[in-house]
């Protein structure tokens, strides 16, 4: 072990030594501590609890004087002036519905109705019945006109604001303590005609207020026991750390000496990792000489094949102009036929001639990009017009499509845009026997072949222009799509036979427009065609306006038939 790491563990020892706990003084303070939390959360709950029965006793008081107002007719009470009135019909009448909700109102002690005179309060209303049933010596009721000489401030402010309210605290009067609400009433005319006070027995209030207090005694003998229960169990607690604390001295004692031969074994691992990390180097420098070799072979590889290419094209070029040139002599029928196969097959050789050079010099990364402006449908022309003859000669429509919106100058290579667009019209007509060849150009917002785009001036990002070519030939089977664009390989190798070719056009065109820093794909269903697209970045709403052409009104089409 390194003197640093004893050193460490010392300092440790040392560190625990100096720490003395006593269980019993944490126990205590855990106690007290919940103690005092218990108490002070119990207190906020109980005042909490006392200011929201406060406020629910209020509410109901105001809402059943409301609804007693309700019950009065302010017309016929104004009519009431004279205690003799008690015993006829309109004073009858008018207490009857005020007995209903009486009765019906549980704790409810009083409920009257009380007008202003001469700023002095006097009863009109009052459905309890005459006598002195809780023997206090008062007559339980109120009769009309009676004085009232013991109101409460919010009975005397109700009358003078025509508000309704509720005491905030008990008041006592000659016919006991109680807790009231008040709710004004107005007559036709809308002026305060009185206000309907109902008395809640101060006792009733006492009875759930003494309730709540005897919950809060409980929960102050139960935060009690608790702390209790929490200084016992954390001295409990700090009594097993302790015990602990003895257990890891002496496991960190048999950790050094662990330490110590963990230590020996790291160097050893050390040391013969060391050797595999030399060993893996010399390895990783034969593999890379043996992949340098191979980059070598290929390198070669590839400049025999541009090499060959080079020299094959130049004889190949002259065996078509001579055929060319010879077509143009006086010539009989056979002879003019045997020239156009000479011809045919020269073309043929050349083009694969050509692939397989584009094929070698991407290879070898010596191919390069002319990005410069460029009009799309001059480049979907020029393949139009080049493959017009081959078309016409198998009785098929060409015809090429381009959107209105498409502007008249991207910025791509126009070069090999034609020439991936050649190969791919060029494989369409190839494989269709009967039916119609079309050439697509449209704008897109996405790079998705088959995607619906914005035009150049509603775009907000990079666009994307899109070429598509779909014929109406043999189609290609499901299995066979995923290696359609792999290097010397056909959908049927009997095609090649009865078409030509060696499988390199499509892996060309595919490395082309990677090359431009697109994407390509297709789409087929066997017996009914296929759609091969690809779509560039060209960013053409950086082009400038002087590089523009004018957009037509209308879609550009073009067909050519047999």
């Amino acid at each position: 072990m390194t003197d640093r790491g004893q050193i460490g563990i010392d300092d440790a020892k040392a560190e625990s030594a100096s720490v003395t706990t006593k269980p019993w003084r944490a126990g205590l303070m855990a106690g007290a501590m919940t103690l005092l939390t218990a108490l002070v959360s119990g207190s906020v709950l109980f005042q909490l609890s006392l200011d929201a029965l406060h406020s629910e006793v209020r509410d109901n008081l105001t809402r059943t004087a409301r609804a007693a107002s309700t019950l009065i007719d302010a017309d016929v009470h104004a009519q009431l002036q004279s205690p003799a009135q008690e015993t006829g019909p309109p004073y009858l009448q008018a207490i009857k519905p005020l007995e209903r909700l009486r009765s019906s109102a549980g704790d409810i002690r009083f409920i009257y109705t009380c007008v202003l005179v001469s700023n002095r309060v006097h009863f009109v209303l009052d459905p309890t019945p005459a006598g002195d049933a809780d023997h206090d010596g008062t007559d339980d009721k109120a009769h009309i006109m009676q004085a009232y000489d013991e109101p409460s401030p919010q009975l005397i402010k109700a009358l003078q604001s025509g508000k309704a309210g509720a005491d905030h605290q008990p008041y006592t009067d000659a016919w006991g303590t109680f807790i009231s609400g008040y709710s004004p009433f107005f007559n036709s005319q809308g002026r305060l005609a009185g206000v309907v006070g109902v008395d809640l027995d101060a006792a009733s209030f006492v009875r759930r207020l003494a309730s709540m207090q005897q919950a809060a005694w409980a929960g102050a003998a139960v935060a009690l026991a608790l702390s209790l229960l929490a200084g016992i169990g954390f001295h409990r607690l700090q009594s097993r750390i302790e015990r602990f604390r003895h257990q890891v001295e002496t496991l960190n004692s048999e950790l050094e000496e662990k330490v110590t031969e963990r230590t020996a074994q790291l160097n050893a691992s050390r040391e013969k990792l060391e050797k595999e990390v030399v060993e893996r180097r010399r390895s990783e420098a034969e593999a890379l000489q043996a992949r340098r070799a191979a980059e070598a072979a290929n390198r070669t590889k590839s400049e025999f094949l541009a090499t060959m290419t080079h020299e094959l094209r130049t004889p190949m070029n002259g065996v078509v102009g001579m055929a060319d040139v010879l077509l143009t002599t006086p010539l009989d029928t056979d002879q003019i036929e045997c020239v156009q196969i000479i011809r045919s097959s020269g073309e043929s050789i050349l083009g694969i001639v050509n692939n397989i050079l584009d094929f070698s010099m991407l290879e070898g990364e010596e191919i390069g990009m002319e990005i410069m402006p460029y009009d799309p449908r001059e480049a979907v022309q020029y393949v139009m017009d080049t493959l017009a003859d081959r078309a016409r000669s198998k009785s098929l429509i060409l015809q090429m499509q381009v959107a209105a919106d498409l502007p008249g100058q991207l910025v791509s290579d126009n070069a090999r845009v034609s020439q991936v667009l050649m190969n791919l019209v060029d494989n369409a007509i190839k494989f269709t026997e009967a039916g119609r060849v079309t050439v697509e150009a449209r704008i897109t917002d996405q790079a998705c072949g088959t995607s619906t785009g914005e035009t150049c001036h509603a775009a907000q990002a990079l666009e994307f222009v899109c070429f598509s070519v779909t014929d109406t030939g043999i189609g290609i089977a499901p299995e066979k799509r995923a290696m359609m664009f792999e290097e010397f390989s056909q959908a049927d190798s009997s095609n090649s036979r009865k078409h030509g070719g060696i499988g390199l056009g499509l892996a060309l065109c595919m490395r082309l427009v990677h090359l431009m820093g697109g994407e390509i794909g297709m789409s087929s269903e066997p017996g009914q065609g296929s759609t091969f697209w690809f779509t560039l970045p060209v960013g053409a709403c950086a082009v400038p306006l002087h590089l523009r052409t004018a957009k037509p009104d209308q879609p550009h089409a073009k067909t050519l038939a047999a």
